[in-house]
């Protein structure tokens, strides 16, 4: 463990600003990131290209209000009888919105349009809110009508083997059609997918091949495995994979970074956080909200003298402190042996910041008088 930490790079360059995003195109008639789609004169439109290009500008921004809408106006007329394009425009935003009963009623309409956009939308729908063994029934359903998998396809069925019954019933199947497909290796998207798979269904042996035999591996592939081994308890291993990770000419992230502080509290190691926070400095992160929960967390849980002052100056330098990073600093100075009275008064300013401000004052004022009540509530806003 002590090479390991000795091995992180003394200095490693500061990471550029992100590029800012590219201008529309002069014939883009959607914005990518729409502030007032349902203003657009193109809802008033009935040509399939408009309506698909709005339903997927709607999907982009999340805005299920509009797609509901979109939707009532089509049922007017016979478009979404006859236009695939259209009918899979709408699946997608329903199912990127998690409406999953809209996304089903619209994909059980589609008897003679579906395709495999339509069956892998309205699989992934289902995979991603908990209907894990629907999703899968429905890509069996789907192989049986002759249709073969995409890469997209694929990732929904690998993000649907959990629980671990369901990986060990399907998980080899899965794994095989990857190999049927030619995607073993060729396909980040579907390799991230496998290595979550086996990761979180405890084979972290397996996930770790996925990713050796990956011809490109890209700054969220590794991030990905290092917080599943990260997950797993498997700390050490981590920090090894996150040498390999700087060593290969990557720049850590938020989230690698947020991962690499748990490994580090996980391992108690105050040696390996002080250079991962100087990292994190270094790289621009340190005032990420993620990155500083994290730090506050492992200076808190760490048995050096001077814990609670690191924890305290990261908290302090926090944009903005939430419940997550109150908690954090509060158990901290809790375990360190403070006074009570210090613990409570940190309690009464986390309470005056996050919780007070939400609740109208003349209400709070009413609730005093039964502390049962407000004491729910305030669990509840938990």
């Amino acid at each position: 463990m002590a090479a390991a930490v000795a091995a992180l790079p003394g200095k490693l360059p500061r990471q550029p600003p992100p590029p800012p995003p590219p201008p529309s195109p002069p014939n883009s008639t959607f914005p990518r990131y729409p502030r007032s789609l349902a203003a657009h004169p193109a809802l008033s439109s009935s040509h399939p290209s408009d309506v698909s290009a709005l339903l997927a500008a709607a999907a982009r921004a999340g805005d299920l209000r509009l797609g509901r809408a979109l939707h009532r106006k089509l049922l007017r007329g016979d478009l979404l009888d006859r236009d695939a394009v259209v009918a899979n425009s709408l699946l997608t935003l329903y199912s990127r919105c998690g409406a999953v009963a809209s996304a089903r009623n619209v994909f059980d309409g589609m008897r003679g349009l579906r395709d495999i956009v339509s069956w892998t939308a309205m699989a992934s729908c289902l995979a991603r809110n908990g209907a894990e063994r629907g999703s899968l029934l429905l890509i069996g359903e789907m192989l049986e009508s002759g249709l073969l998998p995409n890469a997209y396809t694929l990732c929904a069925a690998a993000h649907a083997c959990f629980p671990h019954k369901l990986y060990c019933l399907v998980g080899g199947v899965v794994l095989g059609l990857v190999h049927k497909m030619g995607l073993w290796g060729t396909d980040v998207a579907v390799g991230s997918a496998l290595i979550d798979m086996l990761a979180r269904n405890g084979d972290l042996a397996s996930a770790h091949k996925v990713f050796d035999g990956l011809i490109e591996k890209t700054v969220v592939v590794w991030t990905l495995l290092i917080s599943r081994y990260v997950q797993g308890e498997c700390a050490e291993e981590a920090v090894e994979l996150f040498l390999d990770f700087l060593e290969d000419g990557f720049e850590p992230d938020r989230y690698t970074m947020s991962s690499m502080i748990s490994a580090c509290t996980e391992l108690g190691s105050v040696r390996l956080g002080l250079q991962l926070h100087s990292l994190a400095l270094r790289m621009g992160l340190a005032s990420d909200a993620c990155v500083s929960c994290g730090l506050v967390d492992m200076y808190a849980k760490s048995n050096i003298g001077q814990a609670m002052d690191y924890a305290n100056k990261v908290f302090e330098r926090m944009p903005k402190n939430d419940v997550i990073s109150w908690t954090a600093l509060i158990s901290g100075y809790v375990q360190s042996g403070v006074q009570e009275n210090k613990v409570m008064a940190l309690f009464g300013e986390m309470l005056n910041e996050i919780f007070l401000t939400t609740i109208q004052a003349d209400r709070f004022m009413l609730m005093l008088s039964n502390p049962t009540k407000l004491l729910h509530i305030l669990l509840g806003m938990l």
